[in-house]
């Protein structure tokens, strides 16, 4: 579950037990995986954005510090080539990177649109998760930048802070609970039939409208 050493997960392996990986990928472990799709909640969220006629968007997210912030990346970048069809109505993307694990990002990433022109700053924010979403729109509004007036604010997890924030976050939610189920029934497919190949399950994700966005 999570993020485990390659090296860990290969001991693991070799002692002959069945393993279910989960949230994780080990593509060169012959394992089982249940994972949300990332890929798909990150298409969700551009896709929507861009149906509600945002210009500049603006992800914040920490590179590098998880696969599925990466892959929600993608997935942004994969719908903004495949759906900016009209030029007239082209949809600009940037990425602002933070170190998620320093509690000043906030304070250094207000500076850095400070100081930016109105026509560069983003009209719409997606947070990579949730907290980072949340985070952010707090902080706008420290700055006297109204959500969802002046700018529009999405994120992905469906984290309970979420819908209870002021304005409620719009997002896409994550059946975390039933990753647990398929877990274990991945786990006694493997048990009961240990030579079957090995299969990768893809939780579908669904988007919550709400008042940020």
């Amino acid at each position: 579950m999570g993020a485990f050493p390659h090296a860990v997960l290969q001991r693991l392996a070799q002692t002959g037990r069945p393993i279910i990986l989960v949230d994780h990928q080990e593509p060169l472990l012959n394992c089982d995986t249940i994972s949300h799709d990332n890929q798909e909640a990150g298409i969700t969220v551009a896709r929507y954005l861009m149906s509600m006629e945002c210009r500049r968007i603006g992800l914040i997210t920490d590179d590098g510090r998880a696969a599925s912030f990466a892959q929600r990346k993608i997935g942004i970048e994969l719908a903004l080539n495949h759906f900016n069809i009209d030029s007239n109505r082209t949809t600009s993307f940037r990425e602002f990177n933070i170190s998620y694990e320093n509690g000043e990002w906030h304070n250094q990433l207000a500076t850095t649109i400070q100081n930016m022109s109105d026509h560069e700053r983003p009209d719409a924010w997606i947070g990579v998760n949730d907290d980072i979403a949340l985070q952010w729109m707090h902080k706008l509004q420290e700055m006297g930048i109204s959500t969802p007036k002046d700018c529009l604010v999405i994120g992905i997890d469906n984290v309970h802070s979420a819908v209870t924030s002021s304005p409620p976050l719009t997002t896409v939610n994550l059946c975390k609970e039933e990753l647990g189920h398929r877990a274990v029934e991945a786990l006694q497919r493997r048990i009961e039939r240990p030579g079957t190949p090995k299969e990768t399950v893809m939780l579908s994700t669904t988007l919550i409208p709400r008042e940020s966005a």
